[in-house]
């Protein structure tokens, strides 16, 4: 949420005018001087106040870093996992040898190398339906291009997505309710950031109906709006409005909007950017065609597009798009082209982790070990006799204290909590959902725990 944000402009703005590290200036400050807003990718720097402000290195899950103003490297236990693009660990060794392979051979050639295809192959036969891929970089990449392969395939305009609502269910007035709500986060392309600054309304809003996750009557009062110029439906792997408790779809509400996608003549988008082998069993069919317990066939509700990205790769910017036969001349049609999409180390990177994936089968150990934080969260919380909701799938884990309910935009708690935790070398975040990898062990979340426990006592001045 930027509204959050703006706040620590004004604080990297004061350190980039007082912070001096030896005889030159600090980081902070050099940052701030080259950085509009301070900003390197959407945030500033410090947003938090807390925490590393630069990394140094990483490895498994752990990560050095400086405040930017000392030269001393702090190390902290990471749950942000590159908000989601390590699965593995940082510097996973089978990785890593395989990206200097290839790197050897070439980087980014004039053509594709034979791994765009070894690598679309292998990504399409994990997805039931799945015939073809679009292989791009970011995650914003494989959005855009879905968007326009539905418009494509439809001729028509209009995408449906979900409306966000971290305390919709609070009971509280609707007008008040109503101020928290955003759209949920498909991309940083213009055709998914209504209201921002620079961004026109014909551009985004104008073709955008909300709805909300979970709940099939909005979805088809969305199509009623629609009118009959629906293009696609959106919808995430989970529910994550930012700040708010995360939400895992229902098989119900799965496969209701395949029936009302097929009824309505659009497309169903899966963006599964952040679950991508984090949720369900893995490399199986995804954790979407997993929420059946009744025997219903996957591809039955399967999505016509899926959307892959974040730890796909370990860390190496790669992208996924993979569709059905149905969206299969859509995509022919459009336009997803970027110059370094034809980069051949992060597809090196992405065989090496699926392989790696497979072989270890390391989801069950994420799972144990997000299930022992959720576990040791609850208890300290209980323990203290703190109100707090462990959300989300056990490798993508999330905290909230019903005392900031009433104030998801600022979460003064959680903010105190997970800065105290950041005192004692765990980094969490009080805004944005968690991330295990293969690379934390028991001993790193008892180590976490430890840290935990003494934030939660550094916060009950705050719940008196």
């Amino acid at each position: 949420d930027e509204r959050l944000f703006d706040c620590f402009c004004a604080h990297i703005h004061s350190q980039a005018s007082c912070g001096m590290a030896g005889s030159g200036r600090s980081l902070v400050a050099r940052a701030a001087a080259v950085f509009p807003g301070g900003k390197v990718t959407r945030w500033p720097l410090q947003k938090m106040d807390f925490g590393p402000v630069f990394l140094t290195r990483g490895s498994g899950c752990r990560v050095w870093g400086t405040d930017g103003v000392t030269a001393t490297a702090t190390e902290y236990i990471d749950f942000m996992s590159g908000f989601g693009a390590s699965i593995l660990g940082y510097c996973h060794p089978v990785v890593e040898e395989a990206v200097q392979v290839q790197s050897q051979n070439g980087m980014t050639l004039t053509g594709p190398t034979s791994l765009s295809v070894d690598l679309a192959e292998r990504i399409v036969g994990l997805r039931p339906g799945a015939e073809w891929a679009i292989l791009g970089k970011n995650g914003s990449d494989v959005t855009t291009a879905a968007a326009r392969a539905a418009r494509a395939a439809t001729g028509r305009s209009k995408l449906l997505r979900a409306v966000d609502n971290p305390v919709k269910n609070l009971g509280l007035p609707p007008a008040q309710a109503d101020s928290f709500k955003g759209p949920a986060y498909h991309g940083a392309t213009s055709g998914w950031l209504a209201s921002k600054a620079g961004v026109l309304a014909a551009e985004s809003s104008v073709h955008e109906i909300g709805f909300t996750y979970n709940d099939l009557e909005s979805v088809e009062s969305a199509l009623d709006t629609a009118d009959g110029d629906c293009a696609a439906i959106f919808v995430g792997g989970c529910s994550y409005p930012y700040s708010g408790p995360t939400e895992e779809p229902t098989f119900e509400f799965a496969k209701g909007l395949r029936d009302l996608a097929d009824a309505h003549g659009a497309m169903l988008v899966l963006d599964e950017i952040r679950t991508n082998f984090r949720v369900g069993s893995g490399l199986g069919p995804g954790h979407w065609a997993e929420l059946a317990d009744d025997g219903t066939d996957p591809l039955s509700f399967a999505p016509d597009m899926h959307c892959m990205c974040k730890a796909l790769a370990n860390g190496h910017p790669l992208a996924a798009l993979v569709g059905n036969a149905a969206a299969r001349e859509g995509a022919a049609a459009i336009t997803a082209s970027g110059t370094y999409w034809l980069s051949a180390p992060p597809m090196a990177a992405a065989l090496a982790t699926l392989n790696e994936i497979e072989t270890h089968g390391h989801m069950n150990h994420m799972q144990a070990m997000g299930i022992r934080l959720r576990e040791g969260l609850e208890g300290q919380a209980a323990q203290r006799g703190i109100d707090v909701t462990v959300s989300g799938p056990p490798a993508m884990p999330f905290m909230t204290f019903e005392v900031d309910d009433l104030t998801p935009n600022t979460r003064a708690v959680a903010l105190a909590w997970c800065a105290a935790a950041a005192e004692k070398g765990v980094w969490l975040h009080p805004f944005h959902n968690w991330y295990i990898t293969a690379a934390h062990s028991a001993g790193d979340i008892d180590q976490t725990l430890t840290a935990t426990e003494f934030a939660f006592d550094a916060c009950l001045p705050l719940l008196d």
